[in-house]
């Protein structure tokens, strides 16, 4: 296990999984140089069926270089809120975060091939805009010239550990009142997480 997850938050529903990695696809990608971490956030498409993930970055940005064959953490973060310890009215309590996320991680490899570039653009387009017609331009001048100022690559996945810190090791009672006032404050992480509360509750 690379990331420390209580056993009562350990996510491993491989459906949900894959449905927020896809819902959630703005990444913090990590990698190391010479015992120096390097990130970018970026899109990345996830290929179920390959058990790879799918992306690029500008060929400026120098983590590419030393990316190739190496290992990587690939970091899905999806809503998050601070939970106060007065809405549990429980005695000796203290503030907590509640938040969903998924790691990945994997070995880099770049993608050296133009028409398998063109594949990963087309899939990262589609994935955003189905109805783009971007890829139908993929032989055009600018477009080459564009991917000329870019590096593709694809990640390789070893291991996937998902957390859901939702208060599920709190008593029922204290998981609705803590709903309730992640409601109340109408901000959108906090609503988000107040969904996501209320969905775990009933998949008990």
């Amino acid at each position: 296990m690379g990331v420390y997850i209580p056993k009562s938050f350990q996510w491993q529903d491989e459906d949900e999984i894959s449905e927020f990695i896809t819902r959630h696809s703005f990444a913090l990608l990590i990698t190391s140089e010479d015992n120096h971490p390097l990130c970018t956030h970026l899109p990345m498409y996830y290929d179920k069926d390959k058990q790879m993930l799918l992306a690029h970055m500008a060929k400026a940005n120098s983590q590419w270089r030393t990316m190739d064959g190496s290992p990587c953490l690939c970091i899905f973060s999806g809503p998050h809120a601070f939970i106060s310890p007065e809405w549990y009215d429980l005695p000796q309590s203290v503030p907590t975060w509640n938040y969903v996320a998924v790691h990945i991680q994997g070995t880099c490899r770049l993608v050296k091939d133009e028409i398998e570039l063109e594949e990963i653009l087309e899939k990262l387009i589609y994935a955003y805009e189905p109805h783009s017609k971007l890829p139908m331009d993929s032989k055009q001048h600018y477009y080459q010239q564009m991917m000329k100022a870019i590096v593709g690559f694809k990640v390789e996945i070893d291991l996937v550990e998902g957390c859901k810190k939702l208060s599920q090791n709190k008593p029922l009672a204290v998981q609705q009142r803590v709903i309730e006032q992640l409601q109340a404050k109408n901000d959108w992480n906090d609503v988000q997480v107040a969904r996501w509360m209320q969905k775990n509750i009933v998949q008990k």
